[in-house]
């Protein structure tokens, strides 16, 4: 226990004073009477007033002395809480980690414990007691220098909120160190956490636990990506784990764009971790949104890691410039494919130029421009941009094909006559294009591949033309020009699709956060929450977002919006079970119990005691009890 205020110690020098009032002797007026016996009593009691009388019945002293002690006490402002301090400044590190969302049996959170207790503390601040507080977590930062009014820290307090990211208490400790040194009284810094950073704690730190073991599912991972084989097809990967004592038998429900799409219960033992793969057609509706919510049916103590977001991989629809005099098949299918729109040009009418506003170029001509020319996407169907096509060669009659190649997926040319067709040579000087051959004859290539690794642009060249052959006749026809498309509407994205809480994404140029989260989807799915703003560019001119929050996310550029899934997903955060993580052993100085944080500090009970004890000599001395 300390005192707050331990000047009040020198009231105790009133002790005195009481006793020398309570042995004074009363001094009596002299009158003449006609009888004494009337006035045996008073004569009694004058004897007991003798100076080694007066103390027969002290009961009297005893309880004034007890109602001074008591009010010096309160004057003195005792306080039984262990991060006190009877003078010099205190540090709050409150740790805002997702972690110190889970939720206490009495319902509360251990973000709230923390504040509460720290709120108690600060309302003893002084000019002899100053207080900073830091706030520890993705960003940690101070939110409050040191200050001596008890008014503004506790307003700062009440204004903090945990995030859902994770993040470092050494950071916020190095911190508050710093904060400590700055300032020229003695400074102490208590930590508010329910677990202890990975290093050892400094001699002047003090950590006050905010939380008990409890148990706890998480789901650890939620991803989704297109299968090599089958684009229009999405693989889910979904990562489940028991980080409690006990076995557990939840369910987990998906759910895209807020429609059911699977419900399906599991079973984990203590400790363990399981994975389970799910297959979902990507929506072919561009104004499907392809949110992924994946919610773990069970009543834990952190809700946060029940819910995961993922967004599947965008299909978007291809605007495609067509070069040719004509070419009946090709044109059918073009209108035919759902996934493009196209336009056709003739020969004579084409620039470069015109080529910059489509998304793939396809090229129906013998005249190809230089690889430099060409935009993002491109099919040659006559010609190379690396320079002519090589000598005529042997009709093919059973080419070789790649089958792990995206061209080849579903193909099969067995059926396929070709009565002539070309070699594609590849230039030596083509450095840094990287080429592949999924459809070869012998030792040359069919058709012919290119990438570029610096711009993503990608480039495929047929080394026979549509005419010479009966591939138009033939379903691998439609096949292979989807396979192509879906190629090239693959091409790498700078932007994720997924992000941790508290992991930075740095901005491309013309690209703005417009959305916040939204966390709960609904079925239809419905706007924006209205408290959702846009973010203008101009705020942040690092142009590095930083999300502290799960949920989806919409990211703008000039051309399109993007959504973006972030999560919690992290094992740390989600092991409440009081051990350390990395050795499984209890912490030290992590508490099974809660600080109790006093609602009312112990100076208005004593207060109120001492008004109890006066009320009690008021009765006793009516009642003729005491003196």
């Amino acid at each position: 226990m300390t005192f707050l205020s331990p000047w009040a110690a020198w009231f105790l020098a009133g002790i005195p004073v009481i006793c020398l009032l309570y042995l004074l002797k009363v001094r009596r007026e002299k009158r003449s009477v006609s009888a004494l016996f009337l006035w045996e009593r008073v004569l009694l009691e004058n004897r007991h007033r003798a100076l080694f009388q007066r103390l027969r019945h002290p009961l009297s002293l005893l309880l004034q002395l007890l109602i001074f002690l008591t009010l010096v006490a309160a004057l003195a402002k005792p306080n039984l809480h262990p991060g006190a301090l009877a003078g010099g400044a205190t540090v709050l590190v409150l740790d805002s980690r997702a972690r110190m969302q889970a939720i206490e049996p009495d319902g509360r959170t251990r973000f709230a414990h923390a504040i509460q207790t720290a709120r108690s503390l600060v309302s003893n601040a002084s000019e002899k007691n100053p207080f900073a507080i830091v706030l520890a977590g993705a960003q940690t930062r101070a939110v409050s220098g040191f200050s001596a009014h008890p008014n503004i820290l506790a307003g700062t307090l009440q204004n903090l909120e945990p995030t859902d990211a994770g993040g470092s208490l050494s950071d916020a400790l190095l911190l508050a160190s710093q904060l400590s040194r700055s300032c020229t009284q003695p400074a102490r810094i208590l930590l508010f956490s329910d677990a202890l950073p990975t290093s050892r704690l400094p001699e002047n730190v003090q950590l006050i636990p905010c939380g008990r073991p409890s148990e706890n599912l998480a789901i650890t991972r939620l991803a989704s990506r297109p299968l090599p084989n089958s684009p229009e097809t999405c693989e889910i990967l979904l990562e489940l784990a028991n980080f409690g004592a006990q076995p557990a038998s939840p369910s987990v429900d998906l759910r895209l764009d807020g429609k059911l799409l699977e419900v399906k219960p599991f079973q984990l033992a203590p400790g363990q971790q399981i994975r389970e793969f799910f297959r979902v057609p990507l929506p072919a509706n561009r104004s499907a949104q392809g949110r992924l919510v994946a919610t773990l049916s069970t009543s834990d103590a952190l809700p946060l890691d029940n819910q995961a977001f993922a967004v599947l991989p965008p299909r978007p629809k291809l605007r495609v410039l067509l070069v040719s005099q004509g070419n009946w098949f090709l044109e059918k299918l073009l209108e035919a494919n759902q996934q493009c729109s196209y336009e056709l040009v003739s020969p004579p009418e084409f620039m470069p130029d015109l080529a910059a506003s489509f998304d793939a170029l396809i090229l129906d001509t013998p005249t190809v421009p230089a690889p430099e020319a060409l935009p993002k996407n491109t099919l040659s169907l006559q010609g190379s941009p690396w320079g002519p096509l090589g000598p005529e060669i042997a009709p093919p009659l059973f080419p070789e094909t790649d089958p792990t190649s995206p061209l080849m997926r579903l193909v099969d040319f067995s059926t396929v006559t070709l009565l002539k067709a070309r070699s594609i040579s590849v230039p030596d000087s083509a450095h840094p294009w990287s080429f592949q051959s999924p459809l070869r004859h012998l030792d040359h290539p069919l058709i012919l591949t290119a990438e570029h690794p610096e711009n993503s642009r990608r480039i495929a060249i047929l080394g026979f033309q549509i005419a010479d052959s009966n591939l138009p006749l033939r379903i691998a026809f439609p096949i292979l020009l989807n396979n192509l498309l879906q190629w090239f509407s693959l091409s790498p994205d700078s932007l994720p699709l997924q992000l941790s809480a508290g992991q930075s994404l740095e901005l491309p140029a013309h690209h703005s956060v417009i959305r916040a989260p939204q966390k709960v989807l609904q079925n239809p799915p419905t706007p924006a929450p209205p408290h959702s703003q846009e973010i203008p560019a101009q705020t942040r001119p690092e142009r590095v977002f930083l999300p502290l929050q799960a949920g989806f996310y919409e990211i703008q550029s000039d051309t399109a919006i993007r959504q973006l899934a972030v999560n919690l997903f992290s094992k740390d955060e989600s092991k409440l079970s009081g051990t350390d993580p990395g050795s499984g052993r209890p912490m030290p100085g992590f508490s099974t119990q809660l600080p109790a944080p006093a609602d009312a500090s112990p100076a208005h009970w004593l207060l109120t005691l001492a008004l109890f004890l006066s009320l009690v000599e008021w009765h006793l001395f009516h009642r003729r009890r005491i003196e």
